[in-house]
């Protein structure tokens, strides 16, 4: 998303090189309206990874869009590490959990 007119950065890939050199365990992101879970994949140890990315959406707007509604996530922590991370939204009946959205469900092999 940070490549098209509007949102992009100038220096996009340079801030993603950082990030992969030293990878944080998530990143929280708060500019985009609409909410978004996704990750940046990296190498840790010598293995594949992968870095969050979460963005909760606005928490104050009623927009009546499943991507676009007021929401949060809640995001559960141990010991420093990130466990799991559940998406609540606004909707016709109030609020209501969406489910777990990190981390990604395994694909049976």
């Amino acid at each position: 998303p940070y490549r098209r007119g509007g949102h992009a950065m100038n220096n996009v890939d340079e801030v993603i090189d950082v990030v992969r050199a030293a990878p944080p365990d998530a990143i929280l992101h708060g500019h985009h309206h609409g909410w978004f879970v996704t990750a940046l994949e990296t190498q840790r140890a010598g293995a594949p990874a992968l870095i969050p990315i979460l963005n909760c959406g606005t928490s104050g707007w009623s927009y009546h869009g499943p991507e676009r509604t007021a929401g949060w996530l809640d995001i559960r922590l141990e010991a420093g590490q990130l466990l799991e991370v559940e998406r609540h939204a606004l909707g016709a009946d109030g609020w209501s959990n969406q489910g777990r959205v990190w981390p990604p469900a395994r694909r049976a092999s």
